[in-house]
């Protein structure tokens, strides 16, 4: 195949994102108690090829705080999602075909929602 030719149409590469990150804040030795604050940063990102379907980004907080009991046992409480952002985790746009539809199928875009709030409790022993 001669240089420069490609077999697909558009330059973008479907489901990467033009730029991820998290920012975290640890807070330690404060006695017993410890914890962290978190953000996570998800671009828009393309989902066809040719950049003409566009994914949404998202940005989400989450967070956590510990205790440490004597002789080992600890809790901790995390947090997720704490400001209830409404979004979609991830998102694909392929060719389905539903009962009813045309036997070549649809494009359509499909996707898997971010968690709602939610928390977690969380008892340990450290032997």
């Amino acid at each position: 195949m001669p240089v420069g030719v490609h077999r697909h149409v558009g330059e973008y590469l479907p489901n990467a994102p033009f730029a991820t990150g998290s920012f975290n804040v640890y807070v330690k030795n404060l006695g017993s108690w410890s914890g962290s604050l978190g953000y996570r940063y998800l671009s828009s990102y393309p989902l066809s090829s040719d950049d003409a379907v566009q994914g949404h980004g998202y940005g989400v907080w989450s967070g956590d705080a510990h205790y440490a009991f004597g002789g080992g046992w600890s809790l901790g409480l995390g947090l997720y999602n704490l400001t209830d952002k409404h979004a979609d985790a991830a998102e694909f746009w392929y060719i389905d075909r539903l009962p009813g539809e045309p036997a070549a199928g649809r494009a359509d875009v499909h996707v898997h929602p971010l968690e709602g709030r939610s928390g977690r409790l969380t008892i340990a022993k450290s032997f």
